[in-house]
């Protein structure tokens, strides 16, 4: 499907974002705490998404937070070239409609020059197929890691 004009992609520098506890709610029935733990990191400074090459996005549509996620130099990764998706939510409203594959790929573009390899976890089964449309390759074998791109090669 194809993404809607009027949606947004911003670099969050200040939290939480206006519209965050209402994704955060949602994410939170469908059994997820990741969006928790993106506030209590941010707050407590743990990951702020600030060191060199990092950074946190927020999509919008029409004014409404409906997506957000975010990437980090991976804490597991044997180097600092080694980059992380981390925290990455969509509103259910909104999924299936080419959203977060915008997100996906605005973050791989915007963060190419910093990373050679982008990896994440996820356990569950239909985003590991959505990471493998964004052009992730499923991983096997490695702990902590579900799913990798390479880039720059």
């Amino acid at each position: 499907m194809v993404v809607e004009k009027y949606n947004t992609i911003n670099k969050i520098a200040a939290f939480p974002v206006e519209g965050f506890k209402t994704l955060q709610q949602e994410s939170q029935l469908e059994g997820y705490r990741f969006l928790l733990r993106l506030e209590k990191d941010w707050l407590n400074g743990t990951n702020t998404f600030s060191a060199a090459g990092e950074g946190l996005y927020e999509v919008r549509a029409q004014g409404e937070l409906v997506a957000i996620g975010g990437i980090n130099i991976d804490p597991y990764g044997a180097s600092a070239a080694d980059g992380r998706l981390r925290r990455f939510y969509v509103k259910e409203a909104y999924r299936r409609k080419g959203v977060g594959k915008m997100l996906v790929d605005f973050i791989l573009q915007q963060h190419a020059p910093n990373f050679e390899q982008i990896s994440l976890y996820t356990g569950e089964a239909a985003a590991g197929a959505f990471y493998v449309r964004c052009g992730f390759e499923k991983v096997l074998g490695l702990e902590k890691v579900s799913h990798r791109i390479e880039l720059n090669s």
